[in-house]
């Protein structure tokens, strides 16, 4: 931890975060499909007045929008 603080742009580009097997997460981050992780830097992009724009935006929107489903332990 102390290392990603102290030198983030190295850690920006290695592949570090663990994408689970969701195909439409890999596509969205235009990874490859076999891919088992990615780096911080796949989930931005670029935008044509030099900042950066969080690639999962609509699927974060999206997902906190639902009502959570309460379930009970037995």
């Amino acid at each position: 931890m102390l290392s990603i603080m102290v030198t983030p742009d190295f850690w920006r580009n290695e592949k570090i975060i663990a994408l689970g097997q969701s195909k439409e997460l890999k596509k969205s981050l235009a990874s490859m499909k076999n891919a088992k992780y990615g780096s911080f830097n796949q989930f931005f992009k670029l935008t044509k007045d030099g900042g950066s724009e969080y690639k999962l935006t609509k699927s974060t929107e999206i997902a906190n929008r639902k009502t959570p489903r309460l379930t009970q332990y037995i």
